[in-house]
């Protein structure tokens, strides 16, 4: 007889685990930014991944991977851009979502670093980039760091005020001076990120800017490399929104003289 209650007990504890099991599966939910990639396009440096998710399809940016179609995949720090053009695809997304990286199958590094795609500058707050755009590593939005086109180390040591300009130093050192006003900045270009929300985006060195830098919006085309003359109006706590925030933006930079 105790032999009968021992195994009935035990057999409801086992349906009472196997349904408490089949609760937790059927409550399980699919990661955020996750699906079945269906389409793989490549362009401009960047892999370009139509995804299907639990609310539909969506389409992602990152950095080149060996997603194809079929594969599971999960971006890592997505950031969403909308009325987005790319160029090298020539086409506007209404939606896309920029991501520091991707795990396909489960594989890949689950976290992903944004330093100032620099979108790890002085002049942003540390958050993003991302973007075709962004943070490619390093660059001007913090968080589109794994798009941005540049190189680590410019001698900006011989690039000082001229015919005007003031210098990178004294901007970031006393940003009030200048708020509201346009002025001319003689400067390297040491990252360079095209059409991010329909504008270029520079990171812009001197002699006197240290480790520091400033950011421009311009609708002229650079490269990296450039030296470069830019009258533009200084603006101060330009907050875009999705992470790009700017103690210091030099915006509708032109070419001066």
């Amino acid at each position: 007889m105790k032999q009968f209650i021992v195994m009935t007990l035990l057999l409801v504890v086992s349906q009472i685990s196997c349904g408490s099991k089949a609760v937790d599966a059927k409550q399980a939910k699919p990661a955020p930014f996750s699906g079945t990639v269906l389409t793989v396009k490549s362009g401009g440096g960047y892999c370009y991944l139509e995804i299907k998710g639990e609310a539909g399809n969506f389409w992602a940016a990152t950095r080149p991977n060996k997603a194809k179609k079929g594969d599971a995949v999960q971006l890592i720090n997505p950031m969403k851009m909308e009325k987005f053009h790319v160029k090298s695809l020539d086409r506007t997304f209404d939606a896309i979502y920029f991501a520091d990286d991707v795990l396909v199958n489960g594989k890949g590094k689950a976290t992903a670093t944004s330093k100032p795609m620099g979108m790890g500058m002085s002049s942003m707050t540390s958050n993003p980039h991302r973007t075709e755009a962004a943070q490619a590593m390093a660059n001007p939005h913090q968080k589109g760091n794994g798009h941005m086109t540049g190189a680590k180390d410019f001698d900006a040591s011989g690039v000082k005020p001229q015919n005007g300009s003031i210098s990178i130093g004294e901007l970031l050192k006393n940003p009030e001076k200048y708020s509201g006003k346009v002025v001319l900045i003689h400067g390297l270009v040491t990252k360079y990120l095209p059409m991010i929300m329909k504008k270029n985006w520079l990171h812009l060195a001197d002699a006197s800017s240290g480790a520091g830098y400033l950011v421009a919006t311009t609708d002229a085309e650079f490269k990296v490399g450039d030296t470069v003359m830019l009258s533009g109006k200084v603006e101060l706590n330009k907050d875009f929104g999705y992470g790009y925030k700017y103690a210091v933006l030099l915006t509708e930079a032109k070419a001066g003289k």
